[in-house]
């Protein structure tokens, strides 16, 4: 029974470290998206798209995944809600897919916001996405997949098969030794 718990506790280290790294590239690819929306041309502009802005992306997404993280961490330590959040894996989906819906409503025409300022004593009126669906479907998507995790019993089957793979080659090895 030991060796499945350690089993376990590797699958666990290798599944998150597989929703880190979705959910990064995720987010970075969405911040890009609304950054690439918000182009207006220039060298400053391509400059900013071409350097700046990745590492904005990178920097906002890797405070996203923390802050998602720790909102998320009762799911990850309370076994019984753990069970659950596995059992109902169909939650993290439609999170991410509302998530979704909400980052495209947020530009819709009739749902965008228009925004004045100034600069160089030139007044100008920008067209920005909704801000409510744009921040609440970024962390929306990031919750969602990054807690996404196999279903429950996949995992269960997982390990057992793991399990019972290297306890065969365990015993050829220690039969292979009683033969020599």
């Amino acid at each position: 029974m030991r060796k499945i718990e350690h089993l376990n506790k590797i699958l666990n280290i290798f599944i998150l470290f597989v929703q880190i790294g979705i959910t990064l590239i995720t987010m970075i690819a969405i911040y890009m998206i609304f950054a690439i929306s918000d182009f207006r041309g220039g060298f400053d502009g391509i400059i900013g798209i071409a350097v700046f802005q990745p590492i904005m992306a990178i920097v906002f997404s890797l405070i996203t995944v923390f802050a998602c993280g720790l909102m998320g961490l009762p799911i990850r330590i309370n076994k019984k809600l753990n069970e659950w959040w596995r059992t109902k894996f169909y939650v993290s989906i439609i999170l991410t897919f509302i998530g979704l819906l909400f980052c495209i409503m947020s530009f819709l025409p009739n749902l965008v916001q228009q925004v004045e300022y100034e600069i160089d004593g030139i007044m100008e009126i920008v067209t920005i996405p909704n801000i409510f669906f744009a921040i609440s479907g970024w962390f929306l998507i990031a919750f969602g997949i990054l807690h996404s995790f196999p279903p429950y019993k996949l995992q269960q089957k997982i390990t057992y098969w793991l399990n019972r793979k290297f306890r065969s080659k365990n015993n050829n090895i220690v039969s292979d030794r009683i033969k020599t």
